[in-house]
């Protein structure tokens, strides 16, 4: 009589086991909500709101707006300082790496 192997299913009772706090951890995706591009997209997407419903008398809303376009104002100078401002410093820094100097062989020579 040949024995049959038994399988467990991933779904079955008999193979779960219980989730510890590191393996619940390693399930969840590593989220960086407090950085620049969140801030920018929330902060673009409320104005846009803001535009598409055309104002409210809410005084609420009015500084809901106003810090949106704060926000986006902050965003694109961040954005320009980035990219344009760090593109020119690196591209003098790498000018300035490649400069020709010209040696006088006479210069190194001592005096006498």
């Amino acid at each position: 009589m040949t024995a049959k192997k038994r399988t467990h299913r991933a779904g079955s009772a008999a193979s779960a086991q219980p989730r510890t706090a590191t393996a619940e951890a390693r399930l969840r995706p590593d989220w960086r909500w407090r950085t620049f591009p969140v801030f920018a997209a929330f902060a673009t997407g409320g104005l846009i709101a803001f535009l598409v419903n055309e104002g409210s008398a809410n005084p609420v809303a009015f500084v809901a707006q106003i810090a949106a376009l704060l926000g986006v104002g902050y965003s694109l100078a961040h954005l320009i300082v980035s990219n344009v401002v760090r593109a020119g410093r690196s591209t003098r820094r790498r000018d300035d790496d490649t400069e020709d100097v010209v040696v006088y062989p006479d210069e190194d020579l001592p005096a006498g």
